[in-house]
């Protein structure tokens, strides 16, 4: 059994600040720029599991044409992770905040990723 911590400049994600932009109808989108870090155990079968922080920045909601731009706040949450070897299901639980506005948006979601680490057969 091994156990090891991935940041977000080591290799949990080929693209940890690059900004991710997720389209709905046309002119609409999100643009987060994420960055976290995870903190792995192996298990000599391959099987792995993870857990740590996530942090979401210069979050905008783009309306064009139907509504006004939303910042949001930056937030922070967590991600939950499981794979084996290379490939992983992960969760993330987090929740946007607008700046005056009581209330929050959940923005947690589920994906499927491939992983990389220094020093990894």
């Amino acid at each position: 059994m091994e156990s090891s911590i991935e940041s977000a400049l080591g290799s949990i994600s080929p693209w940890p600040f690059i900004r991710f932009q997720i389209k709905y109808p046309p002119h609409l989108a999100l643009h987060p720029t994420i960055m976290f870090a995870v903190g792995s155990y192996h298990f000599r079968n391959g099987i792995r599991g993870g857990i740590g922080p996530v942090h979401h920045t210069a979050i905008r909601l783009n309306g064009d044409p139907y509504f006004d731009d939303v910042k949001f706040r930056n937030a922070v949450g967590f991600k939950v992770e499981a794979g084996w070897r290379w490939i992983v299901a992960s969760y993330t639980n987090i929740k946007y905040r607008v700046k005056g506005i009581d209330g929050s948006a959940d923005a947690s979601s589920f994906g499927i990723g491939m992983v990389w680490e220094f020093g990894q057969p």
